[in-house]
């Protein structure tokens, strides 16, 4: 019975552990977006695509930060099925993929990329 409850215990924490990267991960998109708002060179309004979609994910990560705390208190949910359900999982994914949780400056700016 104790070999059990260590097994759950070492189960819960590798998803307490999951569920908290994926916050920090969310977390430093929402700086990076941010971060490129700021930097952004000023906008023809409705014209430009990319500085509507930081506006939306701007909107969206907050939103998601929420939806990450109701699903991690779930014990039937996964990280894996937030991101298939995550309007930002792109977004998300590829700050995983730089192996970092903290947010760096974009090495050109999201109107430098749309016009090259």
């Amino acid at each position: 019975m104790a070999k059990l409850a260590v097994l759950v215990s070492q189960a819960m924490s590798g998803t307490c552990q999951e569920w908290d990267s994926l916050r920090r991960r969310i977390e430093a998109l929402a700086a990076g977006v941010a971060m490129e708002i700021r930097a952004y060179p000023r906008p023809i309004t409705a014209c430009d695509a990319q500085f509507n979609h930081l506006l939306e994910l701007r909107r969206l990560v907050p939103l998601e930060l929420q939806r990450l705390a109701a699903m991690a208190d779930n014990p039937v949910s996964t990280v894996d099925e937030f991101l298939r359900s995550s309007p930002c999982a792109a977004e998300i994914l590829a700050l995983g993929a730089t192996g970092s949780d903290a947010p760096s400056p974009p090495t050109s700016t999201a109107h430098e990329r749309v016009t090259r």
